[in-house]
């Protein structure tokens, strides 16, 4: 009679483990689909703030899904792919992405076409030995997307703002404090 009912109750058990099984296999094998070119413009990107020894490709293989990157965001769009709309550089949060001394900005950054916010904190510190100017060049790649640019912070960012910032026709914000320009 015991036999009887623990029959039952393995069967049970065995269909419900392979249930959350089926469910677990999907889930773990699906990453947000991204474009390439767009996960690698992300990764060079921040590792001109932050450094090249951050190696985005291993530590954040799914950058919009389930390894997402403290400080970006994206969004997912029509055509099925996830794109990079907010990054955040600079110590916001406890593990915020932070500036190296020798940190820079990469051409790559204009290569994020669906960006709607960039926001640099406290990423340029002041040095004569490594002045760095926000770059003249390229804003117009971004003209259609950004809506809010934000520079604060950065005593090490000098210079003259750029003329291409007045390209930025759905600029909303643009927040321009604590830097030496």
């Amino acid at each position: 009679m015991s036999r009887r009912s623990i029959a039952p109750s393995a069967v049970l058990f065995l269909l419900f483990f392979l249930l959350c099984f089926q469910v677990l296999s999907q889930t773990d094998g699906s990453a947000a689909l991204m474009e390439e070119k767009e996960k690698q413009a992300l990764y060079s990107m921040i590792q001109g703030f932050v450094g090249t020894w951050w190696n985005g490709s291993q530590l954040y293989p799914d950058p919009c899904g389930w390894t997402p990157i403290q400080g970006v965001s994206c969004d997912l769009f029509a055509n099925g792919m996830w794109y990079v709309t907010v990054v955040s550089i600079g110590p916001i949060f406890d593990n915020s992405l932070e500036c190296a001394k020798d940190a820079e900005f990469s051409t790559h950054l204009f290569e994020l076409g669906h960006l709607r916010s960039l926001s640099i904190f406290n990423c340029f510190s002041a040095s004569d030995d490594n002045p760095v100017t926000i770059p003249a060049q390229n804003w117009s790649k971004l003209s259609s997307t950004l809506e809010n640019l934000e520079f604060r912070l950065n005593r090490g960012l000098s210079g003259e703002i750029p003329a291409g910032l007045g390209g930025l026709v759905n600029l909303q914000t643009l927040v321009l404090t604590d830097n030496s320009f």
